[in-house]
C-alpha cells in the first residue's frame, strides 16, 4: 500500500514513473491517428459543394478556372476530362502582341554575342525577313544531341522583334519555328 501511495504522490508531484508517460504518450498518438483518419475518411465522403453553381448553371459539376491575366489560351496541357491535383498546370496561357524568339545557339557562337545585337528572322514563310534584336544570353547552357548524334552544348538566346507590333509579326505564334542569321 505505501508503494502505491508513493506512486499517486510522485504522479501528483508530475513525476509519473517512465512506463506511465510512455503509455500516456502511447495513447495520446493513437488518439491524434485515429482523429487524422477520421478527417481522412470524412473528406473524402464530402463531394463538390452542392450549393455553389457554376457559370454553365450546373451545381457541383465543374469548377471555375480563371487566369491570373487578361491574356488568350496558347495550349491546353490536360486535354481530356480527368482529376488534377491542385496546382497542376491546366494551361498554357500568353499576349500573342508579347512575342519572344527563344533560339539555341551553339555555346561556340553565343559567346561572341552580347544583348543588342542586331538579328534577322527567316524561314517564317512571311513575304521579307523580320528584324530583332539580342535581349538575353543565358548564363547556363545544356547538352543537346544532333541529328547525326553528335553531341552539342548549346545556349538559350531570347530575342525581341524591333518592330513587334507590325502586320507581320502578327502572324507569328507559340512556338513556330524560326531561323535566326545574327551579326557578329
Amino acid at each position: 500500500m505505501q508503494r502505491v501511495n508513493e506512486t499517486a504522490k510522485s504522479a501528483s508531484q508530475g513525476q509519473a514513473p517512465l512506463w506511465r508517460r510512455v503509455l500516456l504518450a502511447r495513447a495520446t498518438s493513437n488518439l491524434d491517428l485515429k482523429r487524422a483518419e477520421l478527417a481522412s475518411a470524412e473528406a473524402r465522403l464530402i463531394g463538390p459543394d452542392s450549393s455553389r453553381a457554376t457559370s454553365s448553371g450546373v451545381a457541383g459539376c465543374c469548377v471555375e478556372v480563371r487566369s491570373p491575366v487578361n491574356t488568350q489560351i496558347l495550349r491546353e496541357l490536360q486535354e481530356s476530362e480527368k482529376v488534377v491535383l491542385a496546382g497542376s498546370p491546366l494551361f498554357e496561357i500568353g499576349d500573342p502582341a508579347d512575342i519572344e524568339i527563344m533560339i539555341n545557339l551553339l555555346s561556340s557562337d553565343a559567346v561572341r554575342l552580347e544583348p543588342g545585337t542586331d538579328a534577322t528572322l527567316e524561314g517564317t514563310g512571311l513575304s521579307k525577313p523580320l528584324q530583332a534584336r539580342v535581349r538575353r544570353i543565358e548564363p547556363a547552357g545544356f547538352t543537346k544531341v544532333s541529328a547525326l548524334g553528335v553531341e552539342e552544348p548549346r545556349v538559350r538566346t531570347y530575342l525581341d522583334l524591333a518592330l513587334p507590333s507590325g502586320p507581320s509579326s502578327a502572324r507569328l505564334g507559340h512556338e513556330y519555328r524560326v531561323f535566326a542569321r545574327i551579326t557578329v
